[in-house]
Order: structure tokens, then C-alpha cells, then sequence
């Protein structure tokens, strides 16, 4: 009752499974082709309106251009009369005219500089505006300007330059009722509540149809702060012709805008968006409700087909349930339903009676095998990829022969290596002992080594020693070199000085001798007066001379010396580079020799060292090599005793006469 229970519920899920697939795809199928139906009426409704509407800006542009320009002509025409030049008569009489012919609240008649000379009308307006001024005088022709507001009434001022011989001498300015441009923009029939509207170069509103937007001045810029409202405002003041999408005052309108040739207004019609949704909402409605209708009738032919697989599927996996519990006797039931189902049902019928077949083939070999009989083989042909199986069961059979034969063989073999292994273990024992003594004799000789080289290191120490004491005497006397070396260069300094000293007192001879000569030419002129002073001159004379032959003396001396020191300056450098030369030759013996002498043979002791230890370490292999022998000697008797219990163990298998070898097997059957 339980598994009933639960192979119920399994087939409820499958067909809910089925169910919430295909109403999953049918919903998403709907909702992505009604998100699509309205993303395109939405774009196709947009387009199609904002191409409709941009000829529509365009059109009531120009009828608004229509109006102003009658007004404009009638201006034109009032300009031309000769009366408002005359430098005599009442210039009010043809303004008054005017004023009654066309419908004016006031015309008046301005200086150049803006000042009212003559006026006529129902409205006062006393001054030019500073714009309308600017334009008059800036283009020198017909100006329409922004609505003006005076005693709560709007009107349009078109101004006209009125000429005197072909020279501006006036300016005609005529207030129309601003009823001429209300009429037309009330008038326009833009869908269910769209209007009209007109801005300046600056955004201000000039025309809508609500007088109060114009009366209090209003921007539009400042009305809207929504980027794109504020793109398309920029696009009208520009001057472009076009459609898009905006706020206006806070509403979403399809908006089209054209400029009005002859002034400085751009007209925009809006139509709210909301006018024309209701229309695409109803047919996105209608479609809808025909999508849900399509949908429903859908999930109930899905339903019942889900029904009839459902219960069909249920009796086959019940059958494949008892299967898998291990059910391999109950019937299975063939569905007649000349479908797959059909098909299903009778493969499993003949998949339970093949594997009935081959699972009694596999238990009567195994049954064999395990009563120790390996000469059994199947007796069944298998079908399809469970020729795998008989492959595999005959190739374990023949495995398992030729295994036992090889351990047969194997053990035969093991016997006769055990006893080979006894003999060797003996063998090895012996040479073990005759090892052990040949370490005992290395390591005497080798203490033997160990006593001369620590002989050499004292003896390198002691070398090392003298070695050093005579390059510290060395040493030595290369400073006391050096010293004598600066010695006498101070002495050929001095020597330098004096010649410099003996050169002096040779002039200074000179210099006497010659003043001498002069003091007797002067004593012999001086006659008898002057013979002591000549005696005394010739004295100086003889000394002079002999200073010079003195100072030439010591000149020559000096010279020699000065040899002699540079001789001995010479031979000092040379002794003292001698000196240093073999100062650094003593080193490099004692490194060379001393250094690594010393270092040697403390390598060649340290190496001693080690190999005493590794000679230490083969005499403990030695030790354990003879231990081993003993101990493999041991186990090859134990070896041999196994051998025999396998034999025995082996002969109470049935084996074929002539196993064939498994490997030989896979290669003549290769399985795919």
C-alpha cells in the first residue's frame, strides 16, 4: 500500500511536471508577445503621431503667419500717408481713421527716439516698449512685437517706419485686439484636449488659449525644468521645424513645433498622451483576453493527453520499480497503445526475461567456481552489450586458470629460491666477519695518520709565527726608508737655497766690483784729493773679486753636493721600493705557504675525521650484515615451510589441462 501510495504520487508530479512546463511556456510565450504588441503600438502610436503632427505645426504656423501679415499689410499701407509726414495739419486725423477702418485699440505715431508725438485710441499707451524700439531701429521695416498688456487688455503692436523722401521720420506703431491671434489658436482642433501655443526668442508665452498665461508673462523655461522639455523649448527658439515628446506645465504631450516666418515666435500644438492611450490600451485589452482564452483551451488538451501518458508511464514504472527491487519473476504487462509506450512496455518484457536467462548462466558458473571446480563455462549466447558480461565471466574463469597454475609454478619456484637463500645467508655471514676485521686495521692505520698530520699543524703554527716576525722587521724598515727618503729631500731643498744664496752674493760681487772701478776713474779725475779715495777703491775692488771667486767656488761645491743628494734621493726611492716590494712578496709567501699550509692540513684532518666516522659507520653495517644473514637464514627456512602448506592448498583445485594465458586472450578478444 505504501508503494502504490508513492508511485501515485511520483505520477501526479509527473504530470504536474507536464502541466507547469507547458503553461510555463505558453504564459511566457504570451507575455513576451503582448510586452512586444504593446512596446510596438506604443513606438508605432509615437511615430505615427509625431510625423502627423510635424506638417500640422507647420500649417498653423503659416495660417497664424496669414493673419499677422493682413495686419502687417495694413500697417504698410498706413504708413504711406503723406498726412503723417505734413509739416502742417493734424497728424491725429488719419491715425483716427485708421483706428475705426481696422479694428485698432490705438495707433500711435512716435519720434525716433521712442517720444509719442500723436495717438488715437479707446487704450492709452503712452510709451514704445525699449524692444519694439530697438527693432524698428535696427531693421528700418515692419516690426511685429510680443503682446503688450495696458488696463488689463492685450494687444499685438505692429510697428511700421514711416518715411519723409526716402528717410525714416516716424514710427507707426498699431495696437491690434489680440483677438486676431486668440481666434486662431482657440480655434485649432488638435485631438480631444491638444492646443495651441506661441513663445519668443525667449520662451515667454505670446499666445495660448488661456488669456492668463500671456497677461502674467510666464516662461516656459520656467514653467518646465524637465531636460527634455527644456531641449525641445531650445529646439522652437532656434527656430527648427519638428516633433518630440515633452512636459508641457507638467503634462506628457506629443508636441510639434514650426516657426512663424516674419516674427520672432515659434508655434507649438501639444497633444496629451492620454488622448490617445485609451485607444491602444483597448486593443492591447482585447488582445490579452483573446491570449488568455487561447491559453486556457491549450492547458486543457495538454491536460488530457498528460492524463492519458501519465497513467501509461504509471503501470511501466511500477513494473521497473519491482525491477530495481530485485523483482525479476512478476509479468510484465504489454500496453497496446501503438505508441511508444507500446514499445517501452515490450522492451522491458524482454529485457526481465533476458536478464532471468543470464543471471541463472552467471550463478551456475559461480556455483562451480566457488565448489573449486574452474573448468565451468557459460552456456547461454547474450545478446548485445551483455556479450560483455559472458566475455568478462569466461575471462575471469581462464584468469583464475592460469593464476592457480602460475602459483603452482610460483611455489615450486619458492622452495628452490628458499633453500638457494640459505646457502647465500651463510655466505654473506662469512664475508660480514672478514669485513669487520678490515675496518679494525684501516682505523689503526689511520690513527697512525692522525698523529703526523697534528705534527705538521704544530710545526705550520710555528712557521707561521717567524713568518710573521720578519714581515713586521721588514716593515719596519721600510718606514725608517721612507723617512730617510724625506730626510734627504729637505736636504736638497736646503742645498737649492743656499745656491740661491751663493748666486746673490755673486751679484752683489759684481755690482761692488763695478762701483769700485767707478770710484777710481772718479779718484783719478780728483787728482792728488783723490789718491786715498783710489787706494781705498782698489781695496774694494781686490775683496769684490775675491767674494766672486769665493761665491764661484762655493757654486761648484753646492753643485756637487747637489749631485751627490739627488744621487742619494735616487738610490733611497729605489731601496724603498725595494723594500716594499719584498714587504709584499713576504705576504704573499705567507699566504700562499703559511695560509695554506695551515688550512690544509686542517682540511686533511677534518677529512680524517670523516672518514674515521664512515669507517665507523661500515663496521656497523658489517655488525648488522651478520645479524641480517642469520635472520635471512631463519627466514628461508620459514619460506620453505609455506611453500609446501601452499602446494598442498593448490591441489584441492580442478583446473583445466591447458590454461590459456588471459593476456593472450584479450588480444584475440577485444571487447567494444
Amino acid at each position: 500500500m505504501k508503494m502504490g501510495s508513492k508511485r501515485k504520487n511520483q505520477r501526479r508530479s509527473i504530470g504536474g511536471e507536464i502541466m507547469g512546463n507547458a503553461s510555463l511556456a505558453i504564459f511566457l510565450l504570451i507575455a513576451v508577445c503582448s510586452a512586444i504588441m504593446v512596446f510596438s503600438m506604443k513606438i508605432l502610436t509615437n511615430t505615427i503621431l509625431l510625423d502627423t503632427m510635424a506638417p500640422m505645426a507647420k500649417e498653423a504656423a503659416k495660417s497664424v503667419e496669414s493673419n499677422l501679415h493682413l495686419l502687417a499689410d495694413r500697417m504698410m499701407s498706413i504708413a504711406l500717408d503723406e498726412r503723417l509726414v505734413a509739416s502742417t495739419g493734424d497728424k491725429t486725423i488719419p491715425l483716427k481713421w485708421a483706428r475705426n477702418t481696422y479694428e485698432l485699440y490705438a495707433i500711435v505715431l512716435y519720434g525716433l527716439s521712442g517720444q509719442q508725438v500723436a495717438e488715437d485710441g479707446d487704450i492709452t499707451f503712452p510709451a514704445m516698449s525699449q524692444e519694439m524700439l530697438s527693432l524698428l531701429q535696427s531693421t528700418d521695416n515692419l516690426v511685429i512685437g510680443d503682446p503688450e498688456l495696458s488696463q488689463d487688455t492685450l494687444a499685438i503692436p505692429v510697428g511700421m517706419p514711416v518715411k519723409r523722401n526716402g528717410e525714416t521720420a516716424y514710427y507707426l506703431v498699431g495696437y491690434y485686439k489680440y483677438d486676431a491671434l486668440q481666434d486662431i489658436i482657440g480655434n485649432m482642433d488638435i485631438g480631444r484636449t491638444g492646443s495651441a501655443i506661441i513663445i519668443n526668442q525667449e520662451g515667454k508665452i505670446v499666445g495660448h488659449p488661456v488669456l492668463d498665461m500671456v497677461k502674467q508673462n510666464l516662461n516656459l523655461f520656467d514653467l518646465d525644468k524637465d531636460e527634455a522639455s527644456q531641449a525641445v523649448y531650445r529646439r522652437m527658439i532656434s527656430g527648427e521645424t519638428g516633433s518630440a515628446e515633452g512636459l508641457i506645465t507638467g503634462q506628457k504631450v506629443y508636441i510639434a513645433f514650426a516657426p512663424i516666418w516674419g516674427t520672432r515666435w515659434s508655434l507649438a500644438i501639444d497633444i496629451p498622451k492620454d488622448d490617445y492611450a485609451h485607444i491602444s490600451n483597448r486593443a492591447i485589452l482585447a488582445t490579452l483576453a483573446s491570449a488568455v482564452g487561447m491559453v486556457l483551451l491549450a492547458l486543457l488538451l495538454v491536460n488530457r493527453k498528460t492524463r492519458m501518458v501519465s497513467r501509461s508511464l504509471g503501470k511501466v514504472t511500477d513494473r521497473i520499480t519491482l525491477l530495481a527491487d530485485g523483482d525479476l519473476h512478476t509479468q510484465a504487462e504489454v500496453m497496446e497503445t501503438r505508441n511508444e509506450l507500446e514499445l517501452l512496455s515490450g522492451s522491458l518484457k524482454t529485457t526481465i526475461e533476458s536478464v532471468n536467462t543470464y543471471l541463472s548462466d552467471i550463478q551456475d558458473v559461480l556455483s562451480h567456481i566457488a565448489q573449486g571446480d574452474l573448468t565451468a563455462q557459460t552456456s547461454v549466447q547474450y545478446q548485445g552489450d551483455f556479450i560483455i558480461i559472458q566475455d568478462s565471466l569466461n575471462h575471469i574463469v581462464d584468469s583464475l586458470n592460469h593464476t592457480m597454475e602460475r602459483i603452482r609454478q610460483a611455489g615450486d619456484h619458492l622452495s628452490d629460491m628458499s633453500e638457494n637463500l640459505r646457502d647465500e645467508s651463510e655466505g654473506l655471514r662469512h664475508s660480514a666477519e672478514q669485513q669487520n676485521d678490515t675496518v679494525r686495521m684501516l682505523v689503526e692505520e689511520l690513527d697512525g695518520v692522525k698523529v703526523v698530520l697534528q705534527a705538521v699543524s704544530s710545526s705550520t703554527s710555528a712557521a707561521k709565527e717567524k713568518m710573521d716576525e720578519v714581515t713586521r722587521k721588514i716593515t719596519s724598515g721600510n718606514d725608517c726608508m721612507h723617512q730617510l727618503s724625506t730626510a734627504m729631500e729637505e736636504i736638497k731643498k736646503n742645498s737649492d737655497e743656499i745656491y740661491k744664496i751663493n748666486k746673490l752674493i755673486e751679484d752683489i760681487a759684481f755690482q761692488t766690483n763695478i762701483l769700485a772701478l767707478n770710484a777710481a776713474v772718479e779718484a783719478s779725475h780728483a787728482g792728488a784729493a783723490g789718491k786715498g779715495f783710489s787706494v781705498v777703491a782698489d781695496e774694494v775692488g781686490r775683496l769684490a773679486g775675491q767674494s766672486a771667486e769665493a761665491a764661484k767656488n762655493t757654486s761648484v761645491m753646492i753643485d756637487k753636493s747637489s749631485a751627490v743628494i739627488q744621487k742619494g734621493v735616487s738610490l733611497t726611492k729605489d731601496m724603498g721600493g725595494a723594500l716594499d716590494q719584498i714587504s709584499k712578496e713576504s705576504r704573499v709567501i705567507e699566504s700562499l705557504i703559511m695560509g695554506d699550509l695551515s688550512k690544509t692540513v686542517h682540511q686533511q684532518e677534518q677529512s680524517l675525521k670523516q672518514i674515521l666516522t664512515h669507517i665507523s659507520n661500515i663496521s656497523g653495517m658489517a655488525d648488522q650484515n651478520m645479524a641480517g644473514a642469520a635472520n635471512v637464514a631463519q627466514v628461508s627456512v620459514d619460506v620453505s615451510a609455506e611453500a609446501e602448506r601452499l602446494r598442498k592448498m593448490l591441489e584441492e583445485f580442478r583446473i583445466r589441462t591447458e590454461s590459456p594465458d588471459p593476456l593472450a586472450l584479450e588480444k584475440e578478444n577485444t571487447v567494444w
